[in-house]
C-alpha cells in the first residue's frame, strides 16, 4: 500500500474534489475516475446474499392496462433507461427490496393507482458491497449479523488492526454513505451522477454482483439490492406476482394500504404471457433471515 494516500488531509482533498466539481458539466467517468482515485488503496469486504432471500420490485400500471410479460416488471431495455441512483443512461440496473412493503414505500404509488409487486428468490450467492447497512442496521439478525462480524475482522486483518488507518478507512465509507443516502427530488436526477459513478467503479470489478444500501424511504431500517441486469437473470428467480389497488388508509391518517386484486404464482419466465389467477396469501413480505 501507498502510505501517501493514508493521510486524513489527503483523503479530504479528494473527497472534496470530488463534490467540488460542477454537477452540471461533469460526466459520470469523470466522476468515476475521480472515485476510483479515492479508493485506490482502501479495501471493501464483500459479503455474499445467501441463497433464499427474497427481494421485491413493483411498477405502476398504465390505467387499469396490466403487464402482460414478465420482462414489463424487470429493468427497462437499455435505450429506455433513464438516470438513476446507481446508473447512467443506457446502465440496466435491475432495483430492489428487501420486502415488498419496502418496494411500496420506496416508489409510494398514489392512492388509486393500480400495482404489480414482483418477487423473486436469490437462487445462487450474490457477492455484494455494502454501502451503509452495517451503520444503519448494527443489530440485524440472520446474514446481516454475520456480514458486520466478517467485515470488522476482515478490516482489521486487512489494515493489521491499526486504528489509524481504519479511522481514515471509516471516514472514506461514511462519505460514501453520505451520498447514497441523500435524497434527490424529482427533476434533480442529474444529481445521481456521484453514485453512478460510485455504482459504476464497483461494477468494474468482474466478482461483484451486486450493491446493498438502506432505503432512504424507510428511515434507512430495511434494505435495497441493485443487480446488473446480467446477474439479477442468471441468480434471481421470479417467483410471484401480486398485483394490487392502493387505496386510502382506513383510520384516515396518510397512511395507504393495498387491497389484493388478482396475481401470477405459476411459470413465471420471459417468453411465456403472464396468467392471473385469484390473489393469494402474501407470506411474510421480509427477508428469509
Amino acid at each position: 500500500m501507498n502510505g501517501k494516500i493514508h493521510s486524513k488531509a489527503l483523503l479530504n482533498g479528494l473527497m472534496k474534489r470530488f463534490t467540488q466539481m460542477n454537477i452540471h458539466s461533469t460526466s459520470v467517468e469523470e466522476y468515476r475516475v475521480a472515485f476510483a482515485k479515492m479508493i485506490e488503496f482502501f479495501r471493501f469486504i464483500a459479503h455474499k446474499i445467501p441463497v433464499g432471500i427474497k427481494v421485491h420490485r413493483i411498477r405502476i400500471h398504465n390505467g387499469e392496462t396490466e403487464f402482460t410479460h414478465l420482462k414489463e416488471l424487470w429493468c427497462p431495455p437499455a435505450h429506455m433507461t433513464t438516470m438513476g441512483r446507481l446508473n447512467e443512461k443506457g446502465d440496466q440496473i435491475l432495483y430492489t427490496s428487501s420486502g415488498g412493503d419496502t418496494a411500496y414505500r420506496e416508489l409510494n404509488p398514489p392512492v388509486g393507482s393500480i400495482v404489480s409487486c414482483l418477487e423473486c428468490e436469490v437462487i445462487e450467492p450474490i457477492l455484494s458491497v455494502d454501502i451503509g447497512l452495517l451503520k444503519y442496521n448494527p443489530n440485524r439478525e440472520g446474514f446481516l449479523k454475520q456480514w458486520a462480524f466478517d467485515n470488522a475482522k476482515g478490516l482489521k486483518i486487512v489494515y493489521q488492526n491499526n486504528k489509524e488507518l481504519m479511522a481514515i478507512d471509516t471516514r472514506l465509507k461514511e462519505f460514501m454513505i453520505t451520498q447514497f443516502v441523500r435524497s434527490v427530488p424529482k427533476g434533480s436526477e442529474h444529481l445521481y451522477r456521484l453514485t453512478a459513478a460510485i455504482a459504476k467503479q464497483f461494477f468494474l470489478s468482474k466478482d461483484l454482483e451486486a450493491i446493498s444500501y438502506p432505503s432512504i424511504k424507510s428511515q434507512m431500517r430495511d434494505i435495497n439490492f441493485a443487480f446488473p441486469a446480467h446477474v439479477a437473470l442468471k441468480k434471481l428467480k421470479p417467483i410471484r406476482i401480486d398485483v394490487h389497488e392502493i387505496l386510502p388508509s382506513a383510520s384516515g391518517s396518510n397512511l395507504t394500504r393495498v387491497l389484493p386484486i388478482k396475481g401470477c404464482y405459476e411459470n413465471l419466465n420471459f417468453e411465456d404471457a403472464l396468467v392471473y389467477t385469484n390473489p393469494r396469501e402474501i407470506i411474510g413480505w421480509a427477508t428469509k433471515d
